[in-house]
């Protein structure tokens, strides 16, 4: 996984608002095996279309209806949790929504101030997350 991470890279299509509820969405679309620890990792920027009023090219949320609020409250369903990297400074104005997204799974939000310690917040987040769930099962 570490190594996966380092050649990770980001783009996007020139707005500052990212597609949030469509990552949300796709993560509720993927196949699980059924007594795995579920944990879904996102690293954001920028806030989702909808709460930015700098340049969005979908001032009124997803163009499909995506939902992160409710994305993520089936994703507690699901027994996902989901992890929040912002990136900081550029996130702090949206910081209290990505952070609520988090705890609603059961999640937290961790800031990221510098990107070469990316690697070691999401593998201490795993273990946490295996180690919770160790604990849930009982002896």
């Amino acid at each position: 996984m570490k190594s996966w991470l380092h050649i990770c890279n980001a783009d996007g299509d020139g707005d500052a608002p990212e597609a949030v509820a469509d990552a949300l969405h796709d993560v509720l679309k993927l196949s699980w095996r059924k007594d795995s620890t579920k944990i879904s990792i996102l690293i954001s920027d920028a806030p989702p279309h909808d709460l930015s009023e700098e340049s969005d090219h979908f001032p009124k949320g997803c163009p499909v209806g995506h939902d992160p609020a409710r994305h993520v409250r089936e994703m507690a369903e699901k027994c996902i949790t989901l992890y929040v990297v912002g990136v900081e400074p550029s996130i702090l104005p949206y910081r209290d929504f990505f952070m609520g997204l988090a705890y609603i799974t059961g999640g937290q939000y961790v800031p990221m101030i510098n990107a070469d310690l990316l690697a070691k917040v999401i593998i201490s987040g795993v273990s946490e997350e295996i180690s919770l769930d160790r604990l849930r099962a009982g002896p």
